[in-house]
């Protein structure tokens, strides 16, 4: 999967399109841990990066979130027209939502074993995408008329 989106984001970068800030931070992040995970055959370092990913991106969102400073907007602003308020709220969803993530990925990832973490995994991936779905919902509420569709994805 690594592979598949490092390939998907130098194929847009050679085809003279601009990368998304968030889509190359986060593979340069995750190569960050996948590389030791390979080379020293420890599954340790891929479990860690959950932790320490999740825990990184709540904290620098909940951050921007309580200095009323939408950091969100600036990865993701090309992509939906919402407003200010709509970006001020999803920050703190998203922050609360990473640190809960950060803090049951450590603590499955000390006390049980790596079966039980991947299917951990696998459970919290899905309510990623779930709770980024619900996340519709407020960006269909919150659109900027005139530069977005009924869900809030810039036209």
């Amino acid at each position: 999967m690594v592979c598949t989106m490092s390939g998907l984001l130098l194929l847009v970068a050679l085809r003279g399109r601009q990368v998304p800030m968030f889509a190359a931070v986060s593979t340069v992040l995750v190569l960050l841990f996948v590389i030791p995970t390979v080379i020293t055959g420890n599954p340790m370092w891929f479990q860690l990066s959950d932790t320490v990913l999740d825990g990184g991106f709540a904290v620098i969102l909940l951050a921007s979130w309580w200095l009323k400073y939408p950091l969100l907007k600036k990865f993701f602003g090309r992509i939906f027209a919402i407003t200010d308020e709509a970006w001020h709220t999803l920050s703190l969803r998203w922050g609360t939502l990473f640190l809960v993530l950060a803090i049951s990925n450590e603590y499955i990832r000390i006390f049980y074993s790596q079966d039980i973490w991947s299917v951990y995994k696998l459970l919290s991936t899905i309510g990623i995408l779930l709770f980024g779905c619900y996340q519709f919902v407020l960006s269909a509420k919150m659109r900027i008329k005139g530069e977005s569709n009924w869900l809030g994805l810039r036209m």
